[in-house]
């Protein structure tokens, strides 16, 4: 039986790719005979069903750029990529890439992605609006240390600050196997303009 239910798997798995691919031309945003990474995990979406194909409103959306103030000079940027789901989230990828230290003369970069959403919420009996990201990263360090993190970027769309959050794990590979926990936040601000598709979600 276990054998039966896992090539039923596989064989719908290969119909949902397929459809994906025959649907991802229709997300070639950039007219430029690729699709990206994004394009293809929302036309996989649309070949399963988890979301209804947009007429015009899917594809990339810009770039949101914030700033960390984590008292360091200059201050850490990030630019996350935007993709519009042409439903009510959307697709994040950023990196940030420091420059390296004495203590950290390798530095490898971080990779975030993730979701986001404009959302309504009420502090003190006043409405606000708040763009909400939930990323998932990780970083190799030149030391045997490997970090894990989920975190959240909040940020008001009246005011064009908010706060960066993360939790995680830190591991050394050369260590006893033992994990040390890890959280840590910051105020963010707005470095240039909000996408479009951010302003048209306010």
């Amino acid at each position: 039986m276990k054998k039966i239910i896992s090539r039923i798997a596989w064989v719908q798995l290969v119909v949902i790719l397929s459809c994906g691919f025959a649907y991802s031309n229709d997300f070639d945003v950039n007219s430029d005979g690729r699709v990206g990474l994004e394009e293809a995990i929302y036309s996989l979406q649309v070949a399963s069903g988890l979301t209804p194909q947009p007429e015009s409103t899917a594809g990339n959306c810009g770039v949101i750029k914030i700033a960390l103030e984590t008292g360091e000079n200059p201050k850490p940027e990030i630019s996350f990529h935007l993709f519009d789901t042409g439903a009510s989230f959307l697709i994040i990828h950023g990196i940030l890439i420091q420059t390296p230290t004495i203590e950290d003369p390798d530095y490898k970069p971080i990779i975030m992605s993730g979701t986001g959403q404009v959302a309504e919420i009420t502090e003190n009996s006043v409405v606000k609006s708040i763009f909400f990201m939930n990323l998932n990263y990780a970083q190799e360090h030149a030391s045997c240390n490997r970090d894990s993190r989920i975190a959240q970027v909040s940020l008001d769309l009246s005011t064009l600050q908010g706060t960066f959050w993360a939790v995680g794990t830190d591991f050394c590979t050369d260590g006893d196997g033992s994990f040390d926990n890890y959280y840590d936040h910051f105020p963010i601000s707005l470095v240039g303009e909000l996408p479009a598709c951010i302003q048209n979600d306010n």
